[in-house]
């Protein structure tokens, strides 16, 4: 019975804001028009990478649906300290397994920004054709790179559309935008004679669109699913009420890697997108890491048995601090732990209870305990004692020093009396003078 008001009282986080959150590393889109201020303060330097792992209390298993909902809410509070870099563990693996197309995403990245520079030089035609391609390609690869990037690519490509007259064109490209994207603020800094009004048309029409839905299944189930960024359930999951146009489906599970599909919703027909989820590379030697930590958890100091698997961790996510969530069984405090993953070290830990109240707040609170134990500031040089000063007269008032003294001089006088005779005269002594030899005798 404590087992099941656990996981009941963790399922209750899928309904919260933090949970609902966008989950695909997707940063907001960028302000229109937005350019650096040098006049605002650096950002902060990221003093460490960080891995999170969920537990269950007395190791036991989690069910997938609250260990992801956990890992996402402990994830979205660390974010907020931007002196802390969390990795996304399945991301990280595909990395480094050689699996993430990078050059793809960095040639798409590369069309967008030279697209945009020749739209801003009227060169409209040019930049058409960098665009599309630039659109094409990330959505390709949009497992991989952020949402906002692919819709400012469309936005671009719509606008320069409008700029070559061709206002059709632009106006379906606008509508499609703002089907999946309706937050997205045109840039008024593109010429916004020709731009905006057709913006402003396609906001109407987009807000006329028919609804229709989308089935989302999975294998295995109970991945989470987004479309458009949001959190929509677990699999299988049905979503409804979506503008008939195409949207962007995410399905995502720990130690699987992610899919992102586009998908052509109609008021016609559901829609129907069922998802095959292939293992993430090296995710068993990431299990096993993290089987070898979860006996040493609330130790001061891991054996050697855990100091190896900490260092395991360390190798395959490229982290420093690996925090360490374990729930509850009944309602009892969610405990967290810092460990440095170098040597096995506890940082930090804290507690908090969530009751009734918001989950964002609770793992807010818990995150903000713990960092707050970690200072990332060198440790101050150790003072250079300064040399002893002996106490009583100067040295030089001293008997011993005048007697001394008087010693060095008497003997600096008769030693060479003492030596003038030693021996005989050397053979070419004047005569009548007195001749000597120094000899030094130790």
């Amino acid at each position: 019975m404590r087992r099941l008001v656990a996981v009941v009282a963790a399922l209750g986080l899928m309904s919260s804001p933090l949970a609902a959150r966008a989950d695909e590393g997707d940063a907001p889109d960028v302000a229109p028009g937005s350019a650096i201020d040098p006049d605002a303060p650096p950002a902060p330097k990221v003093e460490a990478r960080v891995a999170v792992l969920v537990l269950g209390e007395d190791d036991e298993p989690l069910p997938s649906s609250v260990r992801a909902t956990l890992q996402v809410s402990m994830e979205r509070a660390l974010e907020h300290d931007h002196r802390l870099e969390i990795v996304d563990q399945d991301t990280e693996l595909a990395r480094r397994a050689g699996e993430v197309p990078a050059d793809v995403v960095s040639e798409a990245r590369g069309l967008v920004s030279a697209g945009e520079a020749l739209l801003r030089r009227n060169q409209a035609d040019a930049a058409l054709a960098k665009l599309e391609a630039a659109s094409a390609q990330l959505t390709g690869v949009l497992a991989w790179a952020q949402k906002s990037e692919l819709a400012r690519a469309q936005f671009l490509l719509g606008a320069a559309h409008a700029i070559a007259g061709d206002d059709k064109a632009a106006l379906a490209e606008f509508v499609a935008l703002q089907a999946w994207r309706p937050e997205f603020v045109a840039d008024p800094t593109i010429r916004p004679r020709e731009v905006l009004p057709v913006w402003e048309k396609a906001q109407a029409k987009a807000a006329r669109l028919p609804g229709g839905s989308i089935e989302i299944s999975s294998s295995p189930d109970g991945a989470m699913a987004y479309v458009d960024g949001r959190f929509v359930g677990f699999t299988p999951t049905v979503v409804e009420a979506l503008p008939a146009a195409t949207h962007y489906v995410t399905v995502r599970m720990h130690g699987r890697v992610r899919s992102v599909t586009a998908v052509k919703v109609s008021d016609r027909k559901a829609g129907e997108l069922r998802v095959s989820l292939d293992p993430t590379p090296g995710v068993e030697r990431l299990q096993a890491a993290v089987d070898g930590i979860a006996g040493d958890v609330g130790k001061r100091q891991a054996s050697a048995l855990a100091q190896g698997a900490f260092g395991d961790l360390a190798e395959l996510l490229e982290v420093q601090h690996a925090v360490i969530l374990v729930a509850p069984e009944g309602d009892g405090p969610y405990r967290g732990y810092v460990y440095a993953v170098e040597g096995g070290s506890l940082l930090a830990r804290a507690e908090v209870r969530l009751g009734e109240r918001d989950p964002e707040a609770a793992f807010g609170e818990l995150a903000t305990k713990l960092y707050d134990q970690i200072s990332f500031e060198p440790p101050a040089p150790p003072e250079t004692p300064r040399p002893a000063t002996a106490k009583g007269k100067p040295f030089y008032r001293s008997l011993w020093f005048w007697g001394g003294v008087a010693a060095v001089v008497t003997a600096g006088i008769a030693v060479p009396l003492l030596m003038r005779d030693d021996g005989p005269p050397p053979l070419s002594c004047p005569q009548d003078s007195s001749c000597g030899t120094v000899v030094l005798r130790f």
